[in-house]
């Protein structure tokens, strides 16, 4: 009598566990399964820069090398068979610091460079290792030349110019992508890249109070959401 309670106990908590039970696989199996839509990149970049037409003074130009960094934000609305399409925009702060006028005057110039963009990406299958891409956009780049030694320019200065880029992209989550997975399900990351990019900037037009043309590589982190 007492092992058949025993054994109607033990299949009445059988029956009511193994609801619970199956409800907590199927969450993991959803878990490891799910993948959430893309919608957006965000970029991370640093870069060197160098304004080779820049005049620090009325008729100097000098050779610089500044650093600056940059935060980008795209948006991804068209996803197809022939590849990802773009429309996005980022803001940048650069420096070139302390550079001799003179034997006695140094001047640093600041940058706030502000971008739009429209771009593709040759990206084809799911985790694809290496995606080139290409950008065409504009830039504006608001800047101010500063000194303790007397060589500032009074006042902020605006230039603009047009954009081509083209890089590659490494897909991370093709040498781990459970790991990825995870990664997609906590956060709805799903895909991160590491980036490097050529980039040419060209004046709009020649009668702008500055030139600060340039081209650079740049190297960064892309988290795609």
């Amino acid at each position: 009598m007492k092992l058949k309670n025993r054994l109607l106990k033990l299949i009445g908590a059988f029956v009511f566990l193994s609801p619970l039970i199956g409800y907590g696989a199927s969450l993991e199996a959803n878990k490891k399964s799910f993948e959430s839509p893309l919608v957006a990149g965000l970029d991370l970049q640093y870069y060197p820069i160098s304004y080779k037409n820049y005049y620090w003074t009325h008729d100097s130009i000098f050779k610089t090398q500044g650093v600056a960094a940059r935060l980008g934000l795209e948006w991804i609305p068209f996803i197809s068979s022939a590849g990802k399409f773009g429309l996005g925009g980022g803001l940048s702060l650069g420096l070139v610091a302390n550079v001799a006028l003179n034997d006695t005057v140094k001047a640093s110039l600041v940058t706030l460079p502000i971008d739009a963009s429209f771009s593709y990406h040759a990206d084809f299958i799911k985790h694809q290792i290496l995606v080139p891409f290409v950008r065409l956009g504009i830039e504006a780049i608001l800047n101010t030349q500063t000194s303790k030694t007397g060589g500032e320019r009074n006042g902020v200065r605006s230039y603009r110019g047009y954009v081509l880029t083209a890089g590659i992209k490494l897909c991370l989550n093709f040498f781990d992508p459970k790991t990825g997975n995870q990664l997609d399900a906590n956060t709805g990351i799903n895909d991160v890249y590491l980036t490097v990019e050529y980039l040419t900037n060209h004046p709009l037009n020649n009668t702008q109070e500055t030139n600060l043309s340039h081209r650079e590589f740049r190297f960064g982190l892309r988290f795609e959401i």
